[in-house]
């Protein structure tokens, strides 16, 4: 792949420039000395560009899981929920006292102070790690947020 491949993938792509450096995950010193052919597109570029535009053929789905929840190894018990898809995101479920809604001992040390928090019922999702950039719009973030309850079964 030459400098003149990526242009070409820029163009098809229809994102602004700054747009697409920013998916490949350069910064615009390294992105632009690949354009002007100053140093070479790395194997490992040429993996992003394909799984970020590479077409997939007609009807195929995905088969990865857009949602996983797990435990984190004992000897403490930590609760996390990985969104896979864009915006995609690693958090912390942690439960509350139902009454205080602090959260129970056994899920301290958790950051409950900073950060993207969102409760849902008895439960606390914290320690939000944004993959991707977080939604700027707060309505398409609530419904994410939503959406996290509704797989975690939350009552709410």
């Amino acid at each position: 792949m030459k400098a003149s491949d990526l242009k070409a993938m820029i163009l098809a792509s229809g994102l602004p420039r700054e747009r697409f450096r920013e998916k490949v995950g350069l910064d615009a010193q390294a992105f632009q000395r690949i354009l002007d052919g100053q140093d070479p597109i790395t194997f490992q570029l040429r993996i992003k560009l394909q799984n970020l535009f590479a077409p997939q053929p007609e009807g195929t789905l995905s088969t990865r899981d857009e949602w996983i929840i797990g435990e984190g190894p004992p000897p403490r018990r930590r609760e996390y929920i990985i969104h896979t898809r864009e915006p995609r995101f690693i958090a912390r479920v942690i439960a509350l006292d139902e009454e205080t809604d602090v959260p129970l001992s056994e899920e301290q040390p958790a950051n409950t102070t900073t950060g993207t928090l969102y409760q849902y019922g008895p439960s606390l999702l914290c320690e939000l790690d944004w993959i991707d950039p977080q939604p700027a719009n707060p309505e398409d973030l609530e419904r994410l947020m939503q959406t996290v309850s509704e797989q975690l079964d939350w009552d709410v």
